[in-house]
Formats: structure tokens, sequence, C-alpha cells
């Protein structure tokens, strides 16, 4: 089942067990308001359960990207867990910016 939850923050999930992949979905709508954020945004996420104990997520096993009506995304990760139940993500983003060349005249 797909889960939409805005970001940046933590938001309890509920994983069915087994491998899941969680999504970057950088043109959304969430409580029939529309979000969108820069593609190329650099997201981090850590996922626990909710006594503390981490998941590791691993790099997607397939890069998927999306576009249907006002939703596009990207994969992010691969995550297995062991147990149905509910789980912590946590994520944040940055966006790296360009740096210019700088060019002096000579005269």
């Amino acid at each position: 089942t797909l889960q939409r939850h805005p970001m940046p923050g933590s938001q309890e999930i509920a994983l069915a067990g087994g491998r899941a992949t969680i999504y970057y979905e950088f043109e959304s709508n969430y409580d029939s308001k529309p979000y969108a954020t820069p593609p190329e945004l650099q997201v981090s996420c850590t996922l626990a359960s909710l006594d503390g104990k981490p998941y590791p997520l691993a790099a997607p096993h397939a890069d998927v990207t999306y576009r249907s009506g006002p939703y596009a995304g990207r994969s992010l990760y691969d995550v297995e867990v062991t147990a149905p139940g509910p789980y912590t993500l946590t994520c944040g983003g940055t966006l790296k910016r360009r740096r210019g060349l700088k060019h002096q005249r000579e005269e």
C-alpha cells in the first residue's frame, strides 16, 4: 500500500514485513494541497522500529521514476523489515548550490 507523508521530519509508517521501497515524491498532493520541491534535492532518511532499533536503508534494486497526474517521484531506498508493524521514518534534504565561476576582466 502506497503511503504519502509530508517531510522533512519524522512520521510513523506501517510496513507489511519483507522488502519495501521508499520514494521521494517531488511533486505531490497531500490533504488536498499541492507540494513541489526540486527533483535534485539530496534526500537522506533513517528507519527504525518504534523501540528504536535501526533498519539499514540500501540503494533501490531498481532505479524507478514516475509521473502520474499531480504526482512525480523517484525511488530512494530499499529496506528489509523482519515483521509487519509500525516504524518511524525520518527524512531531511539539502539542495546543493551550484558554484558560479568568477571572471575578472583585465584592462
